[in-house]
């Protein structure tokens, strides 16, 4: 949805970046925006607060990008460096196959540009990643058919083995007013696009999503699908640390936190087909910073499971676990989820039957772990329990069908987490 995709931008024209000799202009335009740059071909004032390795490239990581276009992309360098080092695995315009992804919107442009921009000017949040790239909005009218076409990509990013997806997308409404979905359908298993989210980590794939830009709109809660489970919403902030006031925010109907968790997302560095280097604001850049802080972390951690990587980054956010109505559990701060995940121990593991039925028994059989959680996609505590090897654990009749994170640890503070699914 065009509303919806992060058009609270404040575009500006900055192609004068592009000069060594407006370097000092640059600074002061920055300076008046509130935004930082600290070192000119660095990019601080986006990944601020994640404390992201700034200009460390990654290998090996596939991201697919959802998204309306990718306008404009094809003439920047940083980009025919992708194409150039075979980086720009497939494109895919799902919604009119023949026009490409090079046309109508540079939307998707903006967000690729802050995963991966990788020039003189800024560094994105994870250059070095491999790409596919999908177009899945339909720019010209707004219906639930784009769901299926936000479906079917999600079944090829699947196929494809990608390791994350971006959505910087988001639906409430639509042109048939019949179509449009309720708060209280707000529960992550009822709209198709929430439903197909919530599959991801079962999927061995993280789902980075946009939590909206509604705050000041008459919905003024997320949008679909930032209320699925088991992915991670993103909220947006400006360059102090708090919440902008178009970044939506609410727990689900089922009382889940969204979002989980929030990154710089006001007048943000990104490319612009017209205009080159810019700033633009909306959660649709938010969210792919924190695609380059996973990426990142893939990156250092390449055995982890999503699930790993997904508990790491909660757990590493500054509020967590008590989360806030509008920034969930807040930023989360890469060098603290490097040492959480320094500290697993990836021992063999096996749970099983996974998935399993409420009042069932889930096995595990594992080698020095000595205590054992269960929380839920809420974060809340649903099991806490010493450890044997060769243990059952009963899952109580009362609980919801959904994922659920298995934390086990041993005496030495070593944690490993697993992902289960309870199945009604």
């Amino acid at each position: 949805m065009v509303k919806s995709m992060a058009n609270a931008n404040t575009s500006l024209k900055m192609a004068a970046l592009k000069k060594w000799k407006n370097i000092k202009w640059t600074l002061w335009l920055a300076s008046s925006l509130g935004l930082v740059i600290s070192t000119f071909g660095q990019s601080p004032h986006n990944l601020k607060f994640t404390k992201i390795p700034v200009a460390n490239r990654v290998s090996g990581i596939d991201i697919a990008i959802f998204d309306a276009g990718f306008k404009g992309a094809e003439g920047f360098p940083w980009f025919q460096k992708i194409v150039s080092e075979g980086r720009l695995k497939g494109t895919y315009n799902l919604v009119n196959p023949k026009e490409g992804v090079y046309n109508y919107s540079d939307h998707g442009l903006k967000v690729l540009s802050i995963i991966e921009g990788d020039d003189s000017l800024f560094y994105g949040a994870s250059p070095g990643a491999n790409y596919y790239l999908f177009v899945t909005e339909d720019v010209f009218t707004e219906s639930r058919k784009e769901e299926s076409y936000w479906a079917q990509a999600f079944e090829m990013a699947d196929s494809l083995g990608v390791d994350i997806i971006n959505s910087s997308l988001s639906y409430t409404e639509f042109d048939d007013s019949t179509q449009n979905y309720t708060h209280e359908e707000l529960d992550g298993k009822t709209a198709l696009i929430s439903k197909v989210a919530r599959r991801a980590l079962n999927k061995d794939i993280l789902l980075i999503s946009s939590s909206g830009n509604y705050a000041n709109d008459p919905w003024n809660h997320i949008g679909f699908p930032a209320d699925a489970d088991s992915i991670l919403t993103v909220g947006a902030i400006d360059s102090s640390g708090v919440i902008t006031q178009f970044s939506s925010y609410g727990s689900t109907v089922d009382g889940r936190v969204k979002p989980e968790i929030v990154a710089v997302g006001q007048h943000s560095f990104c490319y612009h087909a017209e205009r080159g280097f810019g700033t633009s604001s909306g959660t649709s850049f938010s969210a792919p910073v924190i695609t380059g802080f996973a990426a990142q972390l893939l990156n250092f951690f390449p055995k982890s499971s999503k699930v790993e990587i997904w508990s790491a980054m909660l757990r590493s956010a500054q509020h967590y676990p008590n989360a806030l109505e509008k920034y969930g559990y807040g930023v989360p701060n890469f060098d603290k989820a490097k040492q959480l995940l320094e500290k697993q121990e990836l021992g063999k593991i096996q749970l099983y039957p996974n998935p399993v039925k409420p009042g069932g028994y889930l096995s595990l059989t594992t080698t020095g772990f000595k205590g054992v959680k269960i929380l839920d996609s809420r974060g809340r505590l649903l099991f806490d329990s010493k450890l044997s090897d060769g243990a059952k654990i009963e899952i109580p009749a009362y609980v919801e069908a959904g994922l659920y994170v298995v934390i086990l640890s041993d005496l030495n503070g070593n944690i490993v987490s697993r992902l289960i699914q309870v199945e009604s």
